[in-house]
């Protein structure tokens, strides 16, 4: 005796896992024609927030910041997916690396610093993608809160974390750890004060 039992949707969302080569095709084909913002995060697409001005002034301020204090022997990519392990696929604001790394050979290890504006994304700046870049490597990592005129400096330690950030006021300068002169002092950028 066959019984034949109705279909039920789940009654809670389900995200579906995908992995970054299935993300990169569907971008491709199909999320790209949206003209929305998504990222993939640990293996689920994510709709970003659309960058509200306030953002889009700090990120080309830090923008005009990186390409006007490093030469040619560095690569600074903007709003670029940066592909990592663990089936990561965010589109970080900035991150650096050396000329001589080839695009299609890039490691999240190979990234000197990774900058991101947080206007509205601020807790999983500092939460979730923290431990994914992390866990993936980069050395340095930069959260700028442009509401309260805060970079929080994240360093990976030893054991692959990084503990809690260093906290940079406005008025304070900081150095970046692997990119032998570049320093910032927030409050000496235009248009962000």
């Amino acid at each position: 005796m066959n019984i034949h039992r109705p279909i039920q949707s789940p009654q809670e969302p389900t995200p579906h896992r995908i992995t970054v080569d299935e993300y990169f095709a569907l971008s491709r084909d199909s999320l790209n024609h949206l003209d929305r913002k998504f990222e993939l995060w640990d293996g689920v697409i994510i709709e970003m927030p659309s960058d509200s001005p306030l953002t889009v002034r700090w990120t080309s301020t830090i923008n005009r910041w990186l390409f006007s204090n490093l030469d040619e022997s560095y690569v600074i990519a903007s709003d670029a997916t940066l592909r990592m392990d663990g089936d990561w696929a965010p589109d970080p604001d900035h991150f650096v690396f050396q000329a001589n790394v080839r695009e299609e050979d890039l490691r999240p290890t190979d990234v000197l610093l990774l900058i991101e504006v947080s206007n509205t994304t601020l807790k999983s700046d500092l939460g979730k993608k923290a431990i994914a870049y992390a866990e993936n490597g980069i050395r340095e990592y930069w959260v700028i809160d442009p509401n309260s005129k805060t970079l929080f400096a994240h360093q990976l330690r030893e054991d692959g974390t990084y503990g809690p950030p260093a906290e940079i006021a406005f008025t304070d300068t900081i150095t970046a750890q692997h990119i032998p002169g570049l320093t910032l002092r927030m409050a000496d950028l235009p248009r962000i004060s």
